[in-house]
């Protein structure tokens, strides 16, 4: 029933008030719709039988999902339920405004006699409302209250946005969005990992090694991704060879790691061991078989070896990888079939 998104999706309002500002004044969100819509569908099931069947649904559909999965995309089906609570609830409320001002309400059986009940009206409205407006103001306090340890939805758009920024080759507006990203979670590894991959394509790979050092020193730095990513950066940086022996180091303690592997196999055939970078190429894809980059690399450096056997095989598991891999890789994997010799 929080306001809030979770942390690791996008808020969505994110691109809404970035792109139209004037969005942020509104001041209904899911905190309000729920805390309203709630308090009115429990008024609406005392009323009948659609009531209570409205009531149950919102409530099946927390229990059943919003209880696990907590964000918009998985609240939405509960909204116009909530919305229809909601507008029961201020009706209602409107009503015994209207008769606590008029005294014209139903006093209850302990109204003594008639002159007494337009009072007994009046004070009946206003325990109503009063108690209502309370269970209220307790619900958006509690839709409201900071969460321990909930992240800013806005870092998480923003690397979104950059991700998109990438896809379309504007490398250095990606860099200002993580940037920006960064300011407000400075320790987020993927927002650092993917500012150091658009550093690295505007040709500025020793800020991008510095970038990955760094952030191994930050909280989750020891992930995967990171050696991966500083792995790969070294090696546009001219340091192959110390890609190399961070990347056997860090294989050495877990060898279970494709992305590490295949900035091996890099820094290896940089370095002109064909053999070793044939090696650790053959092993990126027996951990994972989808690795399309890993089997295309596999295939240029078999046709370089001269072993079409092998590279026809590269480039046909590329090709099979269609609608997983990269469609610019499909069809340079395509063409380099037809380059082959028969």
């Amino acid at each position: 029933m929080h306001s809030a998104e979770v942390g690791n999706n996008s808020d969505p309002r994110f691109a809404a008030v970035r792109y139209a500002p004037w969005v942020a004044w509104l001041p209904v969100r899911f905190g309000w719709l729920c805390a309203l819509g709630l308090v009115g569908l429990a008024l609406a099931a005392r009323r009948g039988a659609a009531g209570r069947l409205l009531a149950g649904f919102v409530a099946l559909h927390a229990l059943s999902v919003v209880l696990f999965f907590v964000n918009t995309r998985f609240r939405l089906p509960v909204a116009p339920g909530l919305a229809i609570g909601a507008m029961f609830l201020v009706e209602r409320l409107r009503v015994v405004w209207v008769e606590r001002r008029h005294g014209t309400g139903a006093a209850g059986p302990n109204a003594p006699n008639a002159e007494l009940q337009p009072a007994y009206a009046r004070a009946r409205g206003r325990r109503e409302f009063g108690g209502t407006a309370i269970v209220v103001a307790a619900l958006l306090l509690a839709a409201y209250w900071p969460l321990p340890g909930l992240r800013d939805g806005r870092a998480t758009g923003l690397m979104d946005l950059a991700k998109a920024e990438l896809a379309r080759g504007d490398a250095q507006t990606a860099i200002a969005l993580l940037e920006e990203a960064l300011q407000l979670e400075p320790n987020e590894v993927f927002a650092r990992v993917a500012l150091a991959s658009a550093l690295q394509q505007m040709g500025q790979a020793e800020r991008a090694v510095r970038l990955m050092e760094e952030t191994r020193r930050v909280p989750e730095g020891t992930r995967p991704e990171v050696m991966a990513q500083l792995v790969d950066a070294l090696i546009d940086a001219g340091r192959a060879g110390d890609a190399e022996r961070l990347a056997q180091e860090d294989l050495a303690r877990d060898p279970q790691q494709p992305a590490l592997r295949y900035g091996l196999a890099r820094a290896l055939g940089v370095r002109g061991d064909a053999a070793g970078a044939r090696a650790a190429l053959r092993q990126v894809l027996v951990d994972d078989p989808s690795a399309a980059h890993a089997a295309f690399a596999l295939g240029e450096l078999e046709t370089v070896l001269g072993d079409t056997l092998a590279a026809r095989a590269a480039f046909t598991r590329v090709v099979g990888l269609q609608g997983r891999a990269p469609e610019a890789l499909v069809i340079a994997a395509r063409m380099r079939l037809g380059a082959l010799p028969r």
